[in-house]
């Protein structure tokens, strides 16, 4: 008899913990998220859950500037040198309400804008003290970038500087830096300053 309860004790054993096993792989199967397979034909539009939140890459997402009531973002904004130059000297949350645009960070804690296609620098006491465009649209006093190292030099004079396709201009109260190729004489960038470097 004593062995007929060993054996209906080590049935029982073995029972509970099946038992325990099944209601914890009852429970997992409860807490699963149902996966559904969609298939879609080619030019059929997919719906998504919007319920999921989106993955975001903060390095990568541009960042959208609070929009004052009375901004505009007119494209044709900021496409000349006089229009840039208000820029200078502004603090970063100055300057991303004025330009009311996308931006991301870049290299030094600079920040480029998607409209105008420009980016910025910061000075020790976080005011904007670089403007730097490869945009061949922006107008510098009659120039663009693209137009020959000469064009500059007439129009703007003799530069202050000129070293390995690097030629410093001063115009007024500001500092104009071309980059230019000094095989062709084409310029590929500009820089604005308020102060020489």
């Amino acid at each position: 008899m004593k062995k007929i309860i060993i054996k209906n004790h080590k049935v029982t054993k073995a029972g509970i913990i099946l038992i325990a096993v099944l209601g914890l792989a009852g429970l997992t199967a409860c807490n699963t998220k149902k996966v559904e397979t969609v298939t879609q034909e080619p030019g059929q539009v997919q719906n998504q859950d919007t319920t999921q939140e989106p993955t975001q890459n903060p390095t990568l997402e541009p960042t959208k500037a609070p929009q004052a009531d009375n901004q505009t973002t007119d494209s044709d904004q900021y496409k000349n040198m006089d229009q840039l130059a208000t820029l200078l000297g502004l603090s970063k949350e100055e300057l991303t309400t004025k330009v009311n645009s996308e931006y991301n960070v870049v290299d030094e804690g600079g920040l480029e804008f998607v409209q105008p296609k420009i980016r910025v620098w910061f000075d020790e006491d976080s005011k904007v003290n670089q403007i730097f465009t490869v945009d061949s649209e922006i107008d510098f006093d009659g120039l663009k970038v693209g137009d020959d190292i000469k064009s500059f030099q007439e129009k703007l004079g003799d530069p202050t500087k000129d070293n390995n396709g690097e030629a410093h201009f001063k115009s007024g109260d500001l500092f104009v830096v071309v980059h230019y190729d000094t095989e062709t004489g084409k310029s590929y960038d500009v820089y604005l300053l308020n102060k020489d470097f």
